[in-house]
């Protein structure tokens, strides 16, 4: 065998190699990494979409529609209700006659306060929290002298 020959089938088996490694990375890419981040995506997006509804509630209607409908005996076209003039005269009184929904009054009763107003409010707020801390710690201490009394004075637990 001559050098070029030699060199050739060591070119071409490199090439099968690197051609291997390459389709293994793409196959894990494909079957693997490419669901997951599908799967990823679509999970974010329901996770949004779903944020403001409670899920217990939703499950709750479904099947209490599915149930309702399963117990409803499915109507012929001689049982379905006819509507006339008089009907439709009679819920449009109706809907006529319903008070409006209530609307939500503006909100205009609160009150600007200027920065002094807001500290002397948090030093007051400050000082109460200190006097609860300092009436829960002598109840403690009142708590630990007693059990003290009790267990004896060299107790340290």
């Amino acid at each position: 065998m001559n050098a070029t020959s030699t060199r050739g089938m060591l070119m071409v088996f490199g090439i099968v190699i690197v051609a291997l490694i390459v389709l293994a990375v793409v196959g894990n890419l494909l079957s693997q990494i490419l669901p997951l981040t599908i799967a990823l995506v679509i999970g974010i997006a329901l996770g949004r979409l779903s944020a403001s509804v409670n899920l217990v509630d939703a499950i709750r209607r479904i099947f209490r529609r599915t149930s309702a409908a399963a117990r409803r005996p499915a109507k012929t076209v001689e049982q379905q209700p006819t509507v006339t003039a008089t009907k439709v005269e009679k819920s449009a009184r109706r809907i006529a006659d319903e008070p409006a929904a209530e609307e939500k009054p503006e909100i205009t009763d609160f009150v600007v306060k200027s920065d002094e107003e807001v500290l002397a409010e948090a030093r007051q707020r400050e000082s109460e929290l200190k006097n609860q801390q300092a009436d829960a710690d002598a109840v403690r201490a009142a708590l630990e002298e007693r059990r003290r009394r009790l267990l004896g004075e060299d107790s340290d637990t």
